[in-house]
């Protein structure tokens, strides 16, 4: 009891020892804890938006036998029970088209206690009426009262009519691209005999309001009640939020380690510091029990201080950043969601944590006897002798990533989530033992940069290189975490690079041309639209270089070993440069009559290679190939391809599927896209496509993954940032002997702080090169495991930019140390302590 009114003396006293512990934690746990807020905002968002009745539905009837809809007499007859107050027929899936986008026509109540729509602006439709969300009406550029025509598409055929627009519905995530329409509007266009189901609001009991309906209509209907569909609405929404917070949970625990490493060396360079005090406390009497625990009741302070404000600093930034997206977005923003429970198990977190890393030092620190602690031998933790357990410990972790490594590539990609898991172990063993080998590998580097050091930075390049070396396992520690880091934002960067290079290899592959037009009639019963007449419009068209025209029938396949039947396209491959890409083996430059290409897979199903001979037929008729080339990516060449003569000498009536239209270099994405819209008539069964707008939507995905997976891993950079400050500023007040000897031998204070400056470069050199080999060397081997083509694309450009960012972060986190040994005093840095 003593001994902790004691250390709460000593925190009184010298306040600083809980920010330097606990600036750490308070970021990781200010990371945790908004991870919480998150995702039980998004929680409730989803569940708010995913809910498919009102909380005032009380029964949900639905069709479950032929004709698999409620007619009007099982609607009438529910509308006439007792405690029925109101009833809404429900409808969708019938698919329309509006100009060239296809969308789904549904019926929904938008009044009264079954609406799950609200009309923000207009009326609710009538006949021939419909509702849009806003932001489709925006993206077809529609208003209130403007008349379009739409497309639908029967059972029996297709018809156009006329309808008006009469109001507009929040988007949501079972409206935003739904046309929705009034019942009878529904009924007129669908050519249905009902709905296959009914929403029911009463004023009886749920329970008895379900059984009643149940037991009049029988057992050509299920009945819930609203509840039990609200909750398994919920219950997948939940899953959804959970398997977000479970790739956030993932960072959440990097970040919490990189803050255990940090806070386990400041504690150990504290009691190395308090050395005097605690030979004191064992000279009169105290035991290394008793000093243990009023340490871990220091420990305990500071966490819950540090968690404390890091979950309302969590709070804050929530509320704030809600209330700032809701003045420049046009949606309604979800109000934030506050877990008490949640805010005090992060807090809770963070104490376990400032615990577990003090434990340890706190039992070495407590066992230095009194005269040991009361001499002035160097410190324990700038011994830079590397021992035997450490040792050992790095070479056994070295083996088994190394081991791990090996086994994944003898695995070889083709076992996809083996060489993954494979990899990835390697990849933590390979780090732990860089971390248990980081006092070693520290001593090493300071003995390689000393001379480059000294040459850059003369006297200050050379002090601090030796000052890193005189205390590698301290600065092993700290660097290890910005590593951490270095290495996650490396791997992020890789990754993704590897993915989009891949991702752009298979768009390439299956959207070849600039533009595509392609036909979804059922060629058997009309004729294509693809028609010469077309194909020569196209090629006029401002713009347009070439239009090749791609066929797609499934013909008989004869490999030699089995005849199977397989959709097999034709095409003037050459004619297309992207298709020609990927190419495993042989090549398209003998490509003509009598010419096949097969998809790798097919090749190796079969035995196949270049020169070998493949039958193909159709109707009776029969053509001899050679294979030409094998490539690894299907897309639009598919499993087979042929040359169009020999297709025409097979089924010469075939129209095309496809037209790939190549477009001039100078022209416009916009201006290529006004002359085709012009050209190429407004049909239902045309499509007309620009794999270029793909490409971006793509790459700006890819882009927004960068951004968010940076941001998270950021939180660990950003505590690697606060290790360094942090051991930085117990340097200079553990080394201030020593500065104040230098400043009286005569070296200013701008050569003092550039030697500290050098020393949180060095730390950050050190620190980034690890980072950016492990991380890129293994994420490029994942990659090139989760993607169907292989690609180990390595942003150059950007490493080159991480190593310039973190070494100049790990100046910043240098610039308060440095300047504050730069202002002490020669006399009173030489004073004692």
């Amino acid at each position: 009891m003593g001994l902790g009114k004691a250390s709460l003396a000593q925190i009184r006293q010298r306040p600083s020892r809980i920010l330097l512990t606990g600036i750490a934690i308070a970021i990781a746990t200010f990371f945790a804890a908004g991870t919480m807020l998150f995702t039980d905002t998004l929680r409730d968002e989803f569940i708010r938006s995913t809910v498919s009745v009102s909380e005032e539905t009380d029964a949900v009837v639905d069709a479950v036998e032929e004709p698999w809809v409620l007619t009007d007499e099982q609607i009438q007859r529910v509308a006439a029970m007792p405690g029925v107050d109101q009833v809404a027929p429900s409808g969708s899936g019938v698919s329309i088209a509006i100009g060239r986008n296809n969308y789904v026509l549904r019926t929904s109540p938008v009044e009264g206690p079954l609406a799950m729509h609200t009309v923000e602006e207009g009326s609710a439709p009538g006949t021939d009426e419909v509702l849009l969300s806003r932001s489709l009406a925006e993206e077809l550029d529609f208003a209130i009262g403007d008349q379009f025509e739409v497309v639908l598409y029967t059972e029996a055929d297709q018809k156009t009519v006329t309808a008006t627009l009469s109001g507009l519905v929040r988007d949501s995530p079972q409206g935003s691209y739904s046309v929705m329409t009034s019942e009878d509007t529904f009924a007129d266009w669908s050519e249905t005999d009902g709905f296959y189901q009914l929403l029911v609001a009463g004023s009886q009991d749920e329970g008895d309001l379900v059984s009643a309906i149940q037991d009049d209509l029988g057992t050509s209907v299920l009945v819930n009640s609203g509840q039990q569909v609200r909750d398994e609405d919920m219950r997948s929404a939940a899953r959804q939020a959970d398997s977000i917070f479970l790739v956030l949970s993932i960072f959440v625990v990097i970040a919490m380690l990189a803050a255990a490493i940090i806070v386990a060396s400041t504690y150990r360079i504290l009691l190395a510091r308090s050395r005097q005090r605690t030979a004191m406390l064992r000279c009169i009497g105290a035991h290394p029990g008793q000093i243990v625990r009023a340490l871990l009741v220091e420990a305990v302070i500071s966490g819950g201080l540090a968690g404390l404000s890091g979950a309302l600093a969590a709070v804050g930034a929530g509320t704030a950043g809600l209330a700032i997206a809701d003045l420049f977005v046009t949606a309604t923003m979800p109000p934030l969601t506050v877990s008490v429970p949640s805010l005090l198990l992060c807090v809770l977190a963070a104490v376990l944590l400032s615990v577990v890393a003090a434990v340890f030092p706190a039992i070495k620190g407590a066992r230095i006897p009194p005269v040991a602690a009361m001499s002035s031998a160097p410190l324990a933790d700038s011994e830079s002798r590397v021992g035997r357990l450490r040792t050992t410990l790095g070479v056994l972790l070295l083996l088994g990533a190394l081991g791990l490594l090996a086994l994944g590539l003898m695995m070889g990609t083709n076992e996809g989530q083996l060489f993954v898991l494979a990899v990835m172990a390697s990849g933590v063993l390979l780090f732990g033992a860089v971390l248990a080998a980081g006092p070693l590998l520290v001593r090493i580097m300071t003995r390689l940069v000393e001379r480059p050091a000294g040459a850059a930075g003369g006297i200050a390049g050379r002090l601090a290189a030796r000052n890193t070396g005189r205390a590698p396992r301290r600065s092993a520690t700290t660097a290890s975490v910005f590593a951490l880091g270095v290495t996650l934002v490396s791997a992020v960067l890789v990754g993704l690079s590897s993915m989009q290079a891949g991702a752009d290899e298979q768009l390439r592959a299956s959207m070849p041309a600039d533009a595509m037009v392609s036909d979804f009639s059922n060629q058997e019963e009309v004729d294509g639209l693809l028609d010469q007449q077309l194909v020569d419009d196209l090629a006029a068209a401002p713009g347009v270089s070439a239009v090749t025209p791609l066929w797609e029938t499934p013909l008989d396949v004869d490999y030699g070993t089995d005849v199977v039947e397989e959709w097999v396209s034709s095409v003037d491959v050459p004619a297309i440069p992207n298709l020609t890409r990927n190419i495993a083996s042989g090549d398209f430059s003998e490509w003509g009559q009598g010419s096949v290409a097969l998809y790798q897979r097919v090749a190796d199903d079969h035995g196949l290679s270049v020169g070998d001979t493949v039958t193909v037929g159709a109707e009776g008729r029969t053509v001899e190939l050679t294979v030409q080339a094998i490539y690894r990516q299907g897309g639009t060449l598919g499993f087979v391809s042929i040359h169009p003569d020999d297709l025409r000498t097979l089924m010469p009536d075939l129209d095309p599927f496809r037209l790939l239209i190549a477009a001039d270099e100078a022209i416009e994405l916009d201006a290529l896209q006004q002359a085709l819209e012009a050209t190429v008539p407004i049909d239902p069964n045309l499509s007309l496509f620009y794999p270029a707008e793909e490409r971006e939507a793509f790459e700006e995905i890819i882009g927004n993954l960068r951004l968010v997976a940076l941001g998270l891993v950021g939180i660990t950079v950003i505590v690697a940032m606060v290790g360094v400050a942090t051991t930085l500023s117990l340097s200079v007040v553990e080394r201030g002997q020593e500065y104040g000897l230098l400043r009286a031998l005569g070296l200013r204070g701008g050569r003092l702080r550039s030697m500290l400056t050098w020393e949180g470069a060095l730390l950050g050199v050190y620190a980034t090169v690890i980072g950016i080999t492990l991380g890129s060397a293994y994420a490029a081997m994942v990659a090139s495991a989760l993607s169907d083509v292989p690609m180990m694309a390595i942003p150059w450009g950007q490493l080159g930019a991480v190593l310039v960012a973190m070494i100049a972060m790990a100046l910043l986190a240098a610039l308060i140390p440095a300047r504050k040994a730069a202002r002490s005093s020669p006399m009173q840095a030489l004073a004692d302590d």
